[in-house]
């Protein structure tokens, strides 16, 4: 749980939020704009409903909602309450804790060594339990019952990535395609047959609703890996010896990310420089 932090709520109507790296915040609120929690900021509730949330490295915070915006946090965020969303996507980068459920209902949820208290809810997107993740609670894919939810009738692809575990029982109340890893470990499954895969690949998201919102899950099959940042740089604790460097973008599409082979030295660090072209 989050401790008790004495600092003033942040509220708008008009306008996005920014936060300062490691500072205490309250409740942060807005309609229409966006909010960004910095890095190691610690916060209370955050919500909008017109834009998206974004939650960087290391903080702490309480619930995370928005109605038309994608939610998106980076590596060993905490988030003790749940993550909801209605016309956008959720995505929680590795060493995420929710103390909640994470619920959308036209877009999708990718997890990456992330663990959920409860469980995970949607209606039209797709769902990845990607590669190490902890899902406590059970995966739910629910019918449209309303305009609201859309009128999709793409069937959600819901992917249980390699050492990934859900505990309680996935329920399809709709036509999915469930995919599910021989590493992985779930409850009971109603309502769908798993295809069960053992080989690393691409997986493309949309939403149903808005065709400017995509994105991509990359399945990969080893511990050694990582997603670059702003700069476009990232760093890898390798062993010594003989590796093969795998590198995908998303200008790659579907496409199998390219090799190249790499050799570590014993007590040495190094650079390598790889450049991307059209």
């Amino acid at each position: 749980s989050l401790p008790a932090v004495a600092a003033d709520d942040i509220s708008k109507v008009n306008g996005s939020i920014e936060t300062t790296p490691g500072q205490s915040y309250g409740d942060l609120e807005t309609v229409n704009g966006a909010v960004r929690v910095a890095e190691n900021v610690q916060a209370g509730d955050a919500s909008t409903v017109n834009g998206s949330i974004s939650v960087g490295d290391g903080a702490r915070v309480g619930s995370l909602e928005t109605v038309n915006g994608a939610i998106r946090l980076g590596r060993n965020v905490q988030v003790s309450g749940g993550i909801e969303t209605v016309n956008g996507s959720v995505f929680v980068d590795q060493g995420g804790k929710v103390g909640g459920s994470i619920e959308t209902v036209n877009g999708a949820i990718g997890l990456v060594r992330t663990e959920v208290a409860q469980g995970l809810e949607t209606v039209n997107g797709d769902i990845t339990v990607g590669i190490g993740s902890h899902v406590r609670g059970g995966i739910s894919v629910e019918r449209n019952r309303s305009w609201f939810q859309g009128t999709s009738t793409r069937k959600p692809r819901v992917v249980i990535g390699p050492n990934a575990i859900v505990d309680g029982p996935l329920e399809f109340r709709r036509e999915v395609r469930l995919y599910v890893h021989k590493t992985a470990r779930t409850g009971p499954v109603t309502g769908a047959e798993p295809v069960v895969f053992d080989k690393p690949g691409v997986a493309q998201l949309g939403c149903n609703i808005h065709d400017r919102m995509s994105a991509h899950i990359v399945v990969v099959d080893t511990p050694l890996f990582g997603i670059t940042d702003a700069r476009g740089e990232v760093t890898l604790n390798l062993p010594a010896g003989e590796h093969r460097l795998r590198l995908w973008a998303t200008r790659m599409g579907n496409a199998a990310p390219s090799a190249q082979p790499l050799v570590v030295a014993a007590g040495a660090a190094g650079v390598l420089k790889v450049e991307l072209k059209d």
